[in-house]
């Protein structure tokens, strides 16, 4: 009983402070950014503990690693790759951001 008390414990406690966080993050930042960086934590995570010695990662994680970067590359390749084009309401020129 003892293990889903704690179980129970940490899973109202710890969602509702990342709800919470996500919701104010959400206040600050576009929902593509914000998204990028939940998905940057366990690609962070994973190499500072590969760095430190804690853990030592194998091929596939690596590949799995290569695959989160090169998606979050995709989802925001607008961004990386090419600038955007605003037009003024007032004007035909166009500028770049």
């Amino acid at each position: 009983m003892n293990f889903l008390g704690d179980l129970l414990f940490s899973a109202i406690l710890g969602g509702g402070v990342l709800f919470y966080l996500w919701n104010l993050m959400l206040r600050v930042e576009k929902v593509g950014k914000v998204t990028v960086m939940a998905f940057s934590v366990p690609i962070s995570s994973s190499v500072i503990d590969e760095v430190t010695g804690e853990i030592q990662l194998n091929l596939e994680s690596y590949l799995g690693l290569v695959v989160m970067v090169a998606g979050i590359l995709l989802s925001r390749k607008d961004e990386f790759f090419h600038r955007k084009k605003i037009r003024l309401e007032n004007s035909d020129q166009k500028y770049k951001l």
